[in-house]
């Protein structure tokens, strides 16, 4: 038997997402505290972070669909091996492919607006 107050800040983190998308976050956070221990999907969701070229990739794999695919994955390789805070300017600011790097992006916020 699952403790529904346990649910509360995911409840909470889960603003704009669809229902399947809420249900497949909901199956992980089981699997993560039946092998972790309980809590432990609650100590790790602050912790995660994307990776600086996150939305590059994105980029490159949108730029795939307009057949653009070498100006994206060229962006996505020299973000790769550029130094941090030095990362190239992005091809498309809009990509809708991954929302789940937003949605990590929005919680990393959130995380440091509460301490």
């Amino acid at each position: 038997m699952v403790d529904s107050s346990a649910y509360t800040l995911l409840d909470q983190q889960q603003g704009g997402l669809t229902d399947s998308q809420k249900d497949a976050i909901s199956r992980r956070r089981r699997k993560v505290d039946m092998a972790y221990g309980q809590g432990t999907y609650d100590q790790a969701v602050g912790k995660v972070k994307p990776h600086r070229c996150a939305r590059h990739l994105d980029d490159a794999l949108m730029s795939i669909q307009h057949l653009e695919f070498l100006k994206g994955m060229g962006t996505f390789v020299s973000c790769l091996f550029s130094e941090t805070g030095k990362e190239p300017i992005r091809i498309y600011n809009d990509s809708p492919m991954f929302d789940h790097v937003r949605e990590l992006g929005r919680l990393e916020a959130q995380s440091k607006k509460d301490p």
